[in-house]
């Protein structure tokens, strides 16, 4: 895993101030609305930095919750909400309340912690992207393509994801029933929070350098994704506002018709300025 990573299994997860990086403090709350950015599997919060630049520029507070992605996805959810209770001391989270922006696994955090870790009431906002909603590929080999993948965009170390952890299991359906993915389905979302998902139509990933890894995952991917995908995530798990999910996301809005959707890939949907911008429209 990344060092980042490593750093958050050790210290424990944290809420970190853009753009300096310092540890939130309940002085940094109260005077902007309030967004906060989760990162995806192998992933850190340094990936979300082009997002919380243009949240920043629109007026927001941005924070980025560094998390050790591996321990599970309802365990990043309860440590979110509980940090951000403590950190309601003034009561300026819970009177504004706050955005979640989750991107891939990401969105699975921000969606279980208004949903699973009562966390409803800090939220009014939670939007998705390139999030696999409805779960992703199973079997043991996909986790690992992910971690392939964080390596690529960040430096993970793939030898520090086992598809066993707890993540990675609830990622591809493999967690013990009720799985973590139909609990989600099943809960009804807490009254007065607004869902909007964003998705991404190119795909092909780079997992790292040689050709001939990039070509066979990406071969593996497509042939067991559905049509269109971004690469990791088909657009059907993407779309948090199909049927399946009214329950735990009614009346979600998703987004696919920018011009660049042809072109986005999971990479790189959190970099693409027109996502960003859609974003921070739904998020006023």
């Amino acid at each position: 895993m990344s060092s980042k990573q490593q750093r958050a299994a050790r210290i424990g997860d944290a809420l970190l101030r853009f753009p300096d990086g310092a540890k939130a403090t309940q002085a940094d709350f109260g005077a902007r609305r309030t967004v906060v950015f989760i990162h995806g599997f192998t992933a850190d919060a340094s990936y979300m930095t082009d997002l919380m630049h243009q949240f920043d520029g629109a007026g927001f507070s941005a924070f980025a919750f560094e998390y050790a992605c591996y321990r599970g996805i309802d365990h990043a959810a309860d440590s979110l909400v509980s940090l951000l209770r403590l950190l309601d001391g003034n009561g300026d989270i819970s009177k504004d309340r706050i955005v979640l922006v989750g991107h891939s696994m990401g969105g699975l955090v921000a969606r279980a912690a208004v949903a699973l870790a009562n966390g409803g009431s800090l939220v009014r906002k939670v939007i998705t992207i390139g999030t696999p909603n409805d779960g992703t590929l199973q079997g043991s080999f996909l986790p690992r393509a992910m971690a392939y993948w964080g390596e690529a965009i960040g430096g993970a170390d793939p030898r520090g994801f086992s598809p066993q952890g707890d993540s990675a299991r609830q990622l591809v359906k493999a967690d013990p029933a009720p799985t973590l993915l139909d609990r989600l389905h099943t809960t009804s979302a807490p009254a007065g929070i607004d869902f909007y998902s964003i998705s991404g139509g190119y795909g092909k990933l780079d997992f790292g350098q040689s050709y001939w890894k990039n070509l066979l995952i990406n071969n593996y991917l497509q042939r067991r994704l559905g049509t269109p995908n971004d690469g990791l995530v088909s657009e059907t798990s993407s779309d948090l506002s199909r049927p399946v999910f009214a329950t735990s996301a009614p009346n979600c809005t998703h987004q696919n018709g920018y011009v660049d959707y042809p072109h986005a890939n999971h990479s790189f949907l959190i970099n693409n300025q027109a996502v960003a911008l859609t974003a921070v429209s739904f998020a006023q």
